[in-house]
């Protein structure tokens, strides 16, 4: 049971973060994570 919660609050946690970024326009913060990636290559 309790390795079942963390995963349960993680799952709860990433889902809260897309609805958050469906509403919302592309923030340069979330570009700025995102494009070190792609730098990476």
């Amino acid at each position: 049971m309790k390795l079942i919660f963390p995963l349960f609050s993680l799952s709860l946690f990433f889902s809260l973060q897309l609805i958050v970024l469906e509403l919302r326009p592309p923030s340069p913060t979330f570009i700025h994570i995102h494009k070190p990636k792609i730098q990476h290559r």
